[in-house]
Order: structure tokens, then sequence, then C-alpha cells
């Protein structure tokens, strides 16, 4: 990379890799809230996903409690996800450090 004259391609894969990711961790957001908003209606949501076909029934607390499973694992990925972008962003300065100091 440091030898090449034309950066271009670079800063481009660089500006969209830092979107995706910044879009993945407000999608992750946008679930947590929605989650969190079903615990709000356990039992209407229950009910409905109980309609389905190839749903299986299971008992309100184990339901209550896969709901909240999801949202640790969303919370987790949302963690994840602005990790990745500081340490990302981080070596973007690297590299802009290093393409200033030549």
């Amino acid at each position: 990379m440091l030898d090449r004259h034309d950066r271009i391609v670079d800063s481009s894969l660089t500006g969209h890799t830092v979107s995706s990711i910044g879009f993945f961790a407000s999608t992750s957001m946008i679930i947590i809230a929605g989650l969190l908003s079903l615990l709000g209606k356990i039992a209407d949501a229950q009910a409905e996903i109980d309609t389905w076909g190839f749903a299986i029934h299971t008992s309100s607390g184990l339901f209550q409690l896969k709901m909240l499973g999801l949202v640790a694992v969303f919370i987790l990925a949302f963690y994840k996800f602005t990790w990745a972008l500081r340490q990302y962003n981080f070596t973007c300065a690297l590299i802009g450090a290093r393409r200033c100091r030549r």
C-alpha cells in the first residue's frame, strides 16, 4: 500500500468499511429497542407466535428467558461492532500517519 502512488482505492475501501460497521452497530441498537419494547407486550407476542405452525409452544417464563437471551446477544453485538469501529479508526489514523511521514 505504501509503494503505490494512487491511493484512491485505499481511501474508498476505508470509507466503505467504516460506514458498514457503523450501519451494523446502529442496526443492533434498533433491534435492541424493538426487543425491549416486545418485553412490555410479552403475552401478546407469545400468543401471536403460538399461532405459527412451525413454532413450538413454550411456557411464559421460558419465552421471556428466550427474549432476554436475544437482548443479551444483540447488546454484545453492539459492543463488538462499536469496538471494531474504534479499532478500525485507530488503524486508519496509523495508515494516515505513515502516509504523511513520507
